[in-house]
């Protein structure tokens, strides 16, 4: 036998739409697969930048929490492929710390900047494709 449930029922077991499994797939895989496109557009936005920087501003403009190892292996990708490129500051800091390395700042170069104009446009594309509307 098959139980009716009442309205009110039905409400009181209605999940938000970002409560759902398929939202939060969604969201975990745009954003892990988009990482790249973030660290890009942040470089874009500065002159240059060192990897822990980056974290913090990843957590800072776009909520996402990254793992600290995770934006380096997504900078080292980024460079090998000749998106970014690292510099090594000479300069001293002012109390210098025994066996910290030389810090390395990262920006984006002018494949990196054209790629990120690619992706945006391909993003509006599928965004417009889908939702059969231009991005606002």
């Amino acid at each position: 036998m098959v139980q009716k449930t009442t309205p009110e029922e039905s409400k009181a077991e209605r999940v938000e739409p970002q409560e759902t499994k398929a939202y939060k797939r969604l969201k975990a895989n745009l954003t892990t697969n988009l990482v790249w496109v973030y660290i890009l557009r942040l470089l874009q936005k500065r002159d240059a930048c060192y990897g822990y920087e980056l974290k913090r501003q990843l957590k800072e403009e776009y909520d996402i929490p990254l793992a600290t190892v995770t934006s380096y292996v997504v900078l080292y990708k980024l460079e090998s492929e000749g998106l970014v490129e690292s510099i090594k500051t000479d300069e001293k800091p002012e109390r210098p710390v025994r066996g910290r390395p030389t810090r390395k700042y990262y920006q984006i170069t002018d494949l990196g900047t054209s790629l990120l104009e690619e992706a945006k446009e391909y993003i509006q594309l599928t965004y417009k494709n889908v939702f059969e509307e231009e991005i606002d």
